[in-house]
């Protein structure tokens, strides 16, 4: 089962591209992983079976509505890794504004509290939490790696570098949460 391509390891991948005599079905959770098994390391199609997340979620939920005047809240979800980029916030003069919820609040209640969940991710396969925002109404905003373009709108995908990322993300952000129509 593969689901992240790792650019700059080659990681479980490399090891199941070399490794795929020995292995009868590549199980993979994204169109992306499953063109470059096929197209571009030339394992047969019929080797390669996509099984994606998105059919285990429920139907979503509506977002709630807010009163008049009451602020949105934008979240994150995720380790504080390199990875998941959680400094990008600091540059965004967030500090004060910046909730810290540990391990005793359960992300099912963050993402009912939030409007907006932002993944900043460098490198992912699919974010589980993309699918448990969707499960709470809850929009998502994220950096397009990996297969987020398979979970996520595109209008609501951003890109990976840093600066640019930051830019676009508070454009979508503040977008989306000052017209509830779009």
């Amino acid at each position: 089962s593969l689901h992240i391509l790792e650019w700059r390891t080659g990681g479980f991948v490399d090891i199941a591209v070399r490794l795929s005599d020995a292995i009868d079905v590549h199980h993979v959770i994204s169109p992306q992983l499953r063109d470059y098994l096929v197209q571009q390391m030339r394992i047969p199609r019929e080797k390669v079976v996509l099984a994606t997340l998105a059919e285990l979620t429920a139907g979503a939920v509506a977002p709630g509505e807010r009163t008049s005047g009451e602020r949105p809240t934008v979240a994150f979800v995720g380790r504080l890794t390199q990875q998941k980029r959680p400094y990008l916030s600091r540059r965004l003069g967030l500090v004060g504004t910046v909730e810290f919820r540990g391990a005793d609040h359960p992300v099912s209640e963050t993402l009912h509290d939030a409007d907006v969940l932002v993944i900043t991710s460098d490198n992912e396969g699919v974010t589980l939490t993309s699918f448990e925002a969707d499960a709470h109404g809850t929009l998502v905003v994220s950096t397009d790696v990996g297969s987020q373009r398979s979970v996520v709108v595109e209008d609501l995908l951003v890109p990976r570098h840093p600066l640019a990322f930051l830019s676009a993300a508070r454009e979508r952000v503040v977008t989306a949460v000052s017209d509830r129509a779009r």
